[in-house]
């Protein structure tokens, strides 16, 4: 029996998260200001609906961003190189130039037998861009609040 804390991660993908920062103008108000991508390695299911459920050993935030989702290669000298993302096909084409994009719903962490929290589970909805976005680069234009609505 394979437990989901020792799946291995066969597929990388862009994460972009976010700080909440207060409003120059509105001290009540705050604003989100986006990260840069980082390239993270996980585990995926999916379902028709559009939703992803992702396994990783990344600490994600709740509404973040993942794009860009790709299988790995594995070279047979070094079986966690970063060889080949570059040039793997998106496994989700649709919906912009860089493929799909989901939001992170929730999360929660994975236990072992012992107890011990060494990865974590992420619910995430699929994101359906507004017509003529496919075009759009993603998670960049995902992070506007006008490229979803």
């Amino acid at each position: 029996m394979i437990l989901t804390t020792v799946r291995p991660f066969y597929f990388a993908a862009q994460y972009k998260g976010y700080e909440d920062e207060v409003s120059p103008t509105n001290p009540d108000v705050f604003i989100k200001v986006w990260k840069d991508p980082v390239t993270i390695y996980c585990a995926v299911n999916n379902n028709p609906l559009g939703e992803l459920t992702l396994y990783t050993d990344a600490l994600l935030q709740n509404d973040g961003v993942i794009s860009f989702l790709r299988s790995r290669t594995y070279p047979s000298a070094l079986l966690n190189s970063a060889v080949g993302l570059k040039t793997n096909p998106i496994l989700y084409p649709i919906g912009t130039a860089t493929g799909a994009v989901w939001r992170i719903v929730e999360g929660q962490p994975l236990l072992d037998s012992w107890g011990n929290k060494n990865r974590y589970r992420y619910r995430c909805l699929l994101l359906v861009p507004k017509t003529g976005s496919v075009t759009e680069a993603a998670p960049t234009e995902a992070s506007s609040g006008s490229w979803w609505t």
